[in-house]
């Protein structure tokens, strides 16, 4: 991957699984087990990852901690962004996913989507 993130993966006593590892602008380094590797088992795309499936998650995580160390390449975060990186969290704790997925394309995106989150007002809301 790019410089400072890694993709990787890791054989256990079972099973195999995909590991992303993110470099800090401190100098430490995060980790995070993004799934199981698909060798043995068809891929879900949820718990079991292909390699491209391995490499979609990691981007998404490396992204969520560029943006948590304020070193995004991208200086615009649009409610649309937000959006997507909420969902995302959503996904994966609560159980009304696509009612939130359907009420926000319904009635957010359409109206703030392109919205930089930092200019928005109280009235837009």
């Amino acid at each position: 991957m790019d410089g400072g993130r890694h993709i990787g993966y890791r054989r256990g006593l079972k099973r195999a699984s995909w590991v992303a590892r993110y470099h800090t602008p401190k100098g430490g380094y995060l980790k995070k087990v993004l799934g199981v590797a698909d060798d043995t088992d068809d891929a879900d795309g949820e718990k079991i990852l292909t390699y491209g499936q391995a490499q979609t998650e990691a981007r998404k995580w490396f992204t969520e901690q560029e943006r948590r160390s304020g070193e995004t390449t991208d200086r615009t975060y649009t409610v649309k962004s937000a959006i997507r990186d909420y969902l995302a969290w959503y996904k994966e704790h609560r159980k009304s996913y696509r009612d939130v997925e359907l009420r926000a394309n319904a009635f957010i995106l359409p109206k703030l989507g392109d919205t930089e989150v930092g200019k928005l007002k109280t009235p837009e809301v």
